[in-house]
């Protein structure tokens, strides 16, 4: 297409963004109907056919966020996002405060998440609070995606919301599995995201990065040892104790009720297992 066509598609859907972002709630639904891609592509029901069509569950009257973000409120749900999960955490371990300022509610119940995708401008996604879930047969909906409740079983759905957007902005759900981390945390804090080779890394430069604020993110081989660290995965760090050698990592699948997915490894133990550390500022 030509430049000013290009052009023209973004202000198209900058206005559709204002169109969602401001419409009487009664007419959300009319809306998306009208502009269905205001509504990313849903991912496929987890555990397949089986576990009965995709609806849309509506958490429009649910918290957003409960008393700040905090990295437990995050569960990777079906969609193969670790990447974003893990960046999430990150962020909500060392500038939670940004997450909350990059996510405005509106009157209608839509929520507005700013991006700065591919370091550009910043870019306004809105999304409305129904996520996506797997209806079952006779079954409580359950949501396929991010989890909307907290570590504490609370609503909050921060999370799912930024993971909706993001999705939104890269075409859907199905569109933001198997992604890069440097990307997405670039994405979310509009700062440059930097790797550097896990070998090359030690549990002291870790140390440095945290103390110094950054996000700083583990990304796994495609294959690792038996018992070592999840292949092709994210991992962020959330502590490190360079005296006895080790860091604080979080699994960021949603953990099962009473854990936490948290653990201390040894540094030199896992780090064949890690492929690159991803890290970037905040602001």
């Amino acid at each position: 297409p030509k430049p000013a066509a290009a052009l023209a598609a973004a202000e198209l859907a900058g206005l559709a963004d204002d169109l969602l972002a401001g419409a009487p709630a009664d007419l959300l639904d009319e809306l998306v109907r009208a502009l269905p891609w205001l509504e990313p592509a849903a991912p496929p029901p987890a555990g397949g056919e089986r576990a009965g069509p995709v609806i849309g569950l509506d958490r429009s009257a649910d918290a957003i966020v409960r008393d700040g973000a905090d990295p437990g409120d995050v569960g990777q749900g079906a969609v193969a996002d670790c990447y974003l999960a893990a960046a999430l955490i990150g962020l909500a371990r060392q500038d939670p405060a940004l997450l909350a300022e990059r996510l405005r509610r509106n009157p209608n119940g839509t929520v507005t998440i700013t991006f700065h995708p591919g370091l550009r401008a910043p870019v306004g996604v809105t999304v409305t609070a129904t996520l996506p879930a797997s209806g079952g047969r006779g079954a409580v909906a359950q949501e396929i995606a991010m989890d909307g409740d907290n570590a504490a079983g609370q609503p909050e759905l921060w999370p799912a919301l930024y993971e909706k957007a993001y999705a939104r902005l890269h075409g859907g759900y199905p569109a933001i599995g198997f992604g890069s981390a440097s990307v997405a945390l670039a994405t979310l804090t509009g700062r440059p995201a930097h790797r550097r080779a896990a070998r090359a890394t030690s549990v002291v430069d870790l140390a440095v990065l945290l103390g110094r604020g950054e996000v700083v993110v583990l990304a796994t081989r495609s294959r690792t040892r038996p018992g070592g660290l999840v292949a092709a995965h994210a991992y962020p760090a959330l502590a490190v104790d360079a005296a006895r050698g080790r860091v604080l990592l979080r699994n960021p699948w949603d953990p099962a009720p009473g854990t936490d997915n948290i653990r201390w490894y040894a540094w030199s133990q896992v780090v064949a297992d890690v492929h690159a550390v991803v890290h970037g500022p905040t602001r």
